[in-house]
């Protein structure tokens, strides 16, 4: 039923676009507010483009001024996408996100395809950013995923200096960080 009503939604391929985009964004967690520059450039399209689309999918009950107007429009199409649009969604987001917001643009890692020195200099920018604002948290996650795209000669000071963090913050993926190690 669900699908039907987003079929009946959707009429072009660039509502379609629109709808998948923002489902995805939404799945990421990025959704309050939602910039309409990002959501775009994500759709692939401009932002008049855009405004007409959202236009439509409001009109068709589909959104709502803050977001979708049921859970389920949201999932259905995200549930639907291939890994290939999933890494084409993600490179969209990654390619806005990643210079003023790189903490934002890595949620978006497991989807993209980058090479591993791409994706460990976006998660140190993020961890840095993030050491900034004061979310030694987010930044603390930022060490730990950034061994598996660390350099080699680089990944045992980063492990120890990860465990370090989360034995401090008596985190229990310490472990699973060190079972390769210890193995």
């Amino acid at each position: 039923m669900i699908e039907r009503s987003i079929d009946e939604a959707c009429v072009t391929s660039t509502e379609r676009a629109v709808l998948k985009a923002r489902a995805y964004l939404e799945q990421h967690g990025l959704n309050q507010p939602l910039e309409a520059a990002l959501w775009a450039a994500v759709a692939g399209l401009e932002l008049k483009a855009l405004a007409d689309c959202e236009h439509a999918l409001r009109s068709n009950g589909v959104l709502n001024a803050v977001g979708f107007n049921h859970p389920l429009f949201r999932e259905v199409p995200v549930s639907a996408l291939s890994a290939a649009s999933k890494c084409e969604l993600a490179t969209r987001a990654v390619a806005w996100l990643e210079q003023d917001h790189p903490a934002r643009a890595i949620a978006f890692l497991a989807d993209v395809e980058y090479p591993h020195p791409r994706a460990f200099a976006l998660l140190e920018r993020a961890r840095v950013a993030l050491n900034a604002q004061g979310n030694h948290t987010l930044a603390r996650d930022c060490l730990v995923r950034s061994v598996n795209y660390a350099p080699l000669k680089q990944r045992p000071s980063l492990t120890s200096q990860a465990a370090r963090q989360l034995l401090d913050a008596g985190d229990a993926r310490v472990a699973a960080l060190l079972e390769p190690i210890i193995a």
